[in-house]
């Protein structure tokens, strides 16, 4: 019996982590090895600017062959490592097992960033400070007659507040677009949950298993309902 070569060992991987359809996403594969080309030349330290500088040396140039480019692009990643001293073959093995360990982590993190794209989809800071919950306050009470002197604590109370709801409103945000993400890949069990209830569960509980705990159960059920829920048609 043959030995599968490195190709199909990652092949085999990512249609366990993630199915045919993401696999398939032409896009989403370049996204994803731009990204760990930025990774690897800005762990050894490789300044910003050149990259802006190549990208715009790169796309003024004919379009080259894509089999040819791959025989480029392994030629010159092991010529990168050879100069950091780097087992190239090692390091390609290693990291495959690994994520073959990651894979429930792996796909959280991709239920996360928008359809289509291995970009993650940006987060707000949740921590507001003094001055943005001063701000807060002069919007959101800009039209009462009197505005009560504030103390120190009143400040720092509405600061925690907001910063609560922000990080709240983040976290509904993920689990969000990691149920759609279900519904996508799951089409048949989204129209059998609304009739089903150990099907909607089975909806339930795989976001329960992404989420941090700071959201309440009853919040995440709510969210199942309104996206598993059909709506009513008109009346004939």
């Amino acid at each position: 019996m043959s030995k599968l070569s490195f190709q199909d060992g990652v092949a085999q991987w990512m249609l366990e982590c993630f199915g045919p359809a993401i696999v398939a996403d032409k896009t989403e594969r370049a996204d994803r090895f731009i990204e760990e080309a930025l990774e690897l030349v800005q762990s050894v330290g490789y300044p910003a600017e050149r990259v802006m500088a190549l990208l715009s040396y790169v796309y003024g140039r004919q379009l080259g062959e894509p089999a040819q480019e791959v025989g480029g692009t392994m030629v010159t990643l092991a010529a990168f490592c050879v100069s950091h001293g780097i087992d190239m073959d090692e390091a390609a093995k290693t990291e495959l097992a690994r994520v073959w360990t990651k894979i429930e982590a792996i796909r959280a993190k991709q239920a996360a960033k928008p359809t289509g794209s291995a970009l993650p989809i940006a987060q707000p800071s949740t921590v507001v400070n003094r001055q943005e919950a001063l701000d807060f306050l002069g919007i959101a009470t800009r039209n009462w007659p009197d505005m009560p002197p504030l103390s120190e604590d009143d400040i720092g109370d509405v600061a925690t507040g907001l910063s609560w709801f922000i990080a709240k409103k983040a976290e509904l945000g993920r689990i969000e677009a990691h149920l759609r993400s279900l519904v996508i890949s799951h089409p048949e069990k989204a129209l059998l949950a609304a009739l089903d209830d150990d099907t909607r569960m089975w909806f339930l509980a795989e976001l329960i298993t992404v989420a941090s705990g700071t959201i309440p159960y009853i919040e995440i059920e709510a969210m199942v309902s309104r996206h598993l829920t059909p709506a009513k048609g008109g009346e004939a």
